[in-house]
């Protein structure tokens, strides 16, 4: 027997706690459109070169994603039922990972959990490198023992793919849950189940967020309290441009995922306009004034992300010094298509 939850490719896949719950809330796409268009618009960049070395943290998110223990975006997502599961509580009383898996689908749950990439053949990690990475399974076919997945399973590239019950079995046992090298967060099991609700977009909460994207403001400052990583320098919006010059200018091992974030963010930003638009929150002039605008900064950004790449393999200062004069100069160009945004939003 086969069993799926609903799952579709999701439009951001710069880290797997967000790829995940969009690749589940995608497949709602209609009803979920009005929540994420007032999410994803923050930035956030960090400039704390000993903890991006780490892998601590990278160097931009979105900014709900930027402490793993509390993922701000979706801890409220209203359309989300969540569980927590300690995993060393929980090892003890399950026969088989495959048979929770089983259990699970069947109870409309898909999960996160953390896989060791180096038993999954449809990994390129696979018998290379014991790779610790959060996974999400949302379907399971009895008849032929098979588990389906979605990771970034392909040199770093987010794909759903599947395995076999053995080698699921066989990745998450491999997990030293009890070892001090995995995080807290990593030691959990995530539940989710889609639920349905009405969520109307908040026009002021949009407006709000897109002011501090372009003044570079913290938008969660006044409900923060203080934790151990508090003093980092963080920049906000607008300026992680000049985050990632700086890091461009650090000599330090370039963090492609933050040029993907970019390309991410606006994606999302044209799937926004889109829907405001359609839902006539903006103006009408604005879509057809500025959509050949907004694609040319998608394209460029997408180019700056791919120059990055091959920078990794050549190591040629001058696509490097290239990239650093287009992020300036791309800097500029969102700088103007958020300020249009914000001046053509009908807040009434």
């Amino acid at each position: 027997m086969m069993k799926m939850i609903p799952f579709h490719y999701p439009p951001i896949t710069s880290y797997p706690v967000i790829a995940n719950n969009l690749g589940i809330l995608w497949s709602y796409k209609k009803e979920v459109l009005p929540w994420f268009a007032d999410h994803f618009i923050q930035l956030v960049a960090e400039d704390t070169p000993n903890i991006l070395n780490n892998n601590e943290y990278d160097l931009i998110s979105f900014y709900e994603g930027v402490n793993p223990d509390n993922n701000m975006a979706f801890n409220d997502c209203p359309f989300f039922y969540e569980s927590r599961v300690d995993r060393i509580v929980f090892d003890s009383h399950i026969n088989s990972f495959s048979d929770f898996i089983i259990t699970s689908i069947d109870n409309g749950y898909c999960f996160e959990t953390i896989i060791d990439n180096y038993y999954l053949p449809c990994s390129t990690k696979y018998k290379k490198d014991h790779y610790y990475h959060s996974t999400l399974i949302y379907g399971y076919d009895s008849s032929s023992d098979t588990v389906y997945l979605a990771d970034f399973l392909e040199n770093g590239k987010y794909v759903t793919n599947h395995c076999n019950f053995d080698e699921i079995n066989r990745g998450y046992a491999s997990v030293p849950i009890m070892s001090d090298i995995i995080p807290s967060w990593m030691k959990l099991t995530f539940m989710k189940k889609y639920v349905e609700a009405n969520y109307k977009v908040n026009v002021q909460l949009l407006y709000r967020f897109l002011s501090d994207y372009i003044l570079s403001r913290d938008s969660f400052d006044k409900y923060k309290y203080s934790f151990s990583h508090g003093n980092r320098k963080l920049y906000f919006g607008i300026d992680s441009y000049m985050a990632l010059v700086k890091h461009c200018l650090s000599n330090k091992d370039l963090d492609i995922i933050s040029f993907h974030v970019m390309y991410d963010h606006k994606v999302a930003m044209k799937l926004r306009c889109q829907y405001l638009h359609k839902e006539g929150l903006l103006t009408e002039s604005f879509f057809e004034d500025n959509l050949v605008s907004i694609d040319l900064l998608i394209s460029n950004i997408l180019k700056i992300r791919n120059m990055a790449i091959k920078f990794t393999i050549t190591e040629n200062k001058k696509i490097m010094s290239r990239i650093i004069e287009l992020l300036y100069e791309y800097q500029l160009s969102d700088l103007a298509i958020h300020k249009k945004i914000i001046d053509n939003l009908l807040l009434n």
